[in-house]
């Protein structure tokens, strides 16, 4: 998503000049707005689309039939895709400054504007969703928790899909790093969604395989969101309600982390490919390379 900065507006200009200035400015924002309200509706949509397939779960779960596999995989895709969606959501913090000026070149020019009564809802939805104060970060998860709370055997439920995760990160049923990546991904969502007061999924309880979750994420301190974007395992875990700082010793493990990121091996591979360049160069004088 293209996002643009403007500075401010010159306080020498007069009203009509400020008026004019300000919808040349809407008008150019206007579409990079529509796509955060696309974004809005589309979160909105796939919130109540995995509420829905959820649900399904229930009944076969219920008469102790087997579940689709395929169905669950399809889940934990979704929690997985929404999990991306909400980590880029907040980390493009650009966003939300285009918006804010949006916003004030709005009530400059709300009077001249057909249709200002929908554009000034649109727009109020839209700072709700971007400026919530009582959750400024991963608002798209958390409505996910609001919205899955009320659906029957919700512990067991994830607790399978956890499973299904743990079955395919254990069978390397995955084809590329992306797919292994969004199944560590999908543990910690459904960590965070299934952790509530009536649950709490450190201790895993009657359904949760908090120990073989525990034991895959301990070696994966970093967790790849999307290209170069990465976040540490601690600071998705910390989303949890009942997650303490006592706990990280459980979770990260110190030398994993220093051994985990190619930053660290800096110094010892440049050491390596010095070494090698030392042991190449005579043989590349003798062929007067």
């Amino acid at each position: 998503m293209d996002c643009f900065f403007f500075g401010k507006i010159p306080s020498e200009l007069g009203d009509e000049e400020k008026k004019q200035l300000y919808k040349q400015v809407f008008d150019i924002l206007a579409p990079q707005i529509n796509k955060i309200n696309g974004l809005m509706v589309f979160h909105d949509q796939m919130v109540k689309c995995f509420t829905k397939n959820l649900r399904m779960l229930v009944y076969p779960l219920e008469k102790k039939e087997p579940l689709w596999r395929d169905h669950m995989v399809v889940l934990n895709k979704m929690l997985d895709r929404m999990t991306i969606l909400d980590a880029l959501k907040d980390m493009k913090g650009q966003m939300k400054n285009d918006f804010a000026f949006y916003k004030r070149a709005f009530s400059f020019v709300r009077n001249i504007l057909p249709n200002a009564t929908d554009l000034m809802a649109e727009i109020t939805g839209i700072h709700n969703f971007l400026n919530d104060p009582t959750r400024p970060y991963h608002i798209i998860l958390f409505h996910m928790k609001e919205d899955i709370r009320q659906v029957p055997h919700k512990e067991e439920l994830f607790a399978t899909l956890m499973y299904q995760a743990l079955s395919d990160l254990n069978g390397h049923t995955y084809l590329s790093p992306v797919e292994k990546h969004g199944l560590y991904r999908c543990l910690l969502a459904c960590m965070y969604l299934v952790d509530d007061s009536e649950c709490n999924v450190f201790k895993g309880g009657k359904y949760i395989p908090i120990k073989e979750v525990r034991n895959i994420l301990r070696k994966v301190p970093y967790i790849t969101i999307y290209l170069d974007c990465t976040t540490r395992t601690e600071l998705m875990l910390q989303l949890c309600e009942h997650y303490s700082s006592s706990m990280e010793s459980d979770w990260n493990s110190k030398k994993n982390a220093m051994f985990y990121n190619l930053v660290n091996w800096r110094v010892r591979i440049k050491k390596s490919i010095r070494a090698l360049r030392q042991t190449l160069l005579p043989y590349c004088k003798s062929y007067d390379v």
